[in-house]
């Protein structure tokens, strides 16, 4: 069982201050404390960095993968560095703490690396981020649709995407369960 040390956020935030200071310092936009956890607000540019130290780094080894998702922010009120937001969970089983990394990906080559190299989990869920809003996975080893034939045109959570479908669900094919 783990148990949620509220002290150890501000270890987290501090040695990350010190990784901006070595090489290739991830492109923070903003660190904030909520209730339990730390929200980092990162651009694309050295994100697979910037988690590979959350993951690897002794002092904070966030080694448990939550989860992955995205977000669409193209109807925002606010102006963002990016449309879509992918966001990673991640836990640190030694300090009882949770962070999620919000990586802002720009609208015309919605592109990240593969986080499944410092995560196995992550591979489904990259999957389902790429089928429903697009967002490519550079060197995933099974990057196809999860969820949606691979015939299937668009990416549904999109807010382009039109309200009411493509018309599409008549061209579904229908599984019976018979022979």
């Amino acid at each position: 069982m783990i148990v949620y040390q509220a002290s150890n956020l501000d270890k987290v935030v501090e040695q990350v201050e010190t990784w901006g200071q070595k090489s290739e310092p991830a492109k923070i936009v903003s660190c904030q404390k909520r209730e339990g956890y730390l929200l980092y607000e990162i651009l694309n540019e050295n994100a697979f960095a910037f988690v590979a130290r959350l993951r690897w780094k002794p002092e904070v080894c966030f080694d448990h993968f939550i989860d992955l998702t995205a977000v669409d922010y193209s109807e925002y009120p606010q102006n963002l560095p990016g449309r879509f937001g992918v966001v990673l969970t991640l836990q640190s089983a030694r300090l009882g703490v949770r962070v999620q990394v919000k990586i802002f990906v720009e609208a015309e080559k919605p592109q990240l690396p593969t986080f499944s190299t410092l995560f196995d989990g992550a591979l489904w869920c990259e999957r389902e981020v790429y089928d429903l809003f697009g967002i490519v996975f550079t060197d995933h080893p099974d990057l196809k649709r999860i969820l949606l034939p691979e015939e299937y045109e668009g990416h549904p959570l999109r807010k382009d995407y039109p309200l009411m479908g493509k018309g599409e669900r008549a061209n579904f094919p229908v599984y019976t369960g018979q022979r």
